[in-house]
This record gives structure tokens, C-alpha cells and sequence, in this order.
């Protein structure tokens, strides 16, 4: 178990730096969302539970970008 919470907090600082480049991602949505720390987490949720599914991160991050829900849930 501690094995997996140490490759979840390392995707998690791998995310939050890549959220970090928003503004040279053409991600306008993204980048107003994370700037609500409830909002940035709900999302970073989102993007992991999307690479779990086997997305890559930057895949996570355009398809949120790309059909972008309100809520960030992701089935």
C-alpha cells in the first residue's frame, strides 16, 4: 500500500507542475479552474482518475480541457 501512495503523490507533484504551464498549454478553461484551490483539486481528481483508466497526463488534461464539465466528474 505504501507503494502505491508513493507513485499517487508523485503523479500528483507530476500534475500540479504540469497544471503549473496551463497558460502555455492553450488550456484557458483549466487554467480559471485552478485557480480555485477547491476547484484545482477536484480537477487534479479528475486527471488521476483518467490516468488510472490509462490516459497519460497530458491526454487527462485535454480531455478535460476539451469537454470541460462544471462538476470535473469523470464516470
Amino acid at each position: 500500500m505504501a507503494r502505491y501512495e508513493n507513485l499517487l503523490h508523485s503523479l500528483r507533484e507530476k500534475i500540479e507542475d504540469s497544471l503549473e504551464l496551463c497558460d502555455s498549454l492553450d488550456t484557458p478553461y483549466l487554467c480559471s479552474a485552478i485557480s480555485d484551490k477547491d476547484d484545482k483539486e477536484r480537477l487534479i481528481k479528475a486527471i488521476i482518475k483518467l490516468v488510472e483508466k490509462g490516459y497519460s497526463i497530458g491526454e487527462a488534461i485535454n480531455m478535460l480541457e476539451n469537454d470541460l464539465d462544471p462538476n470535473y466528474e469523470i464516470d
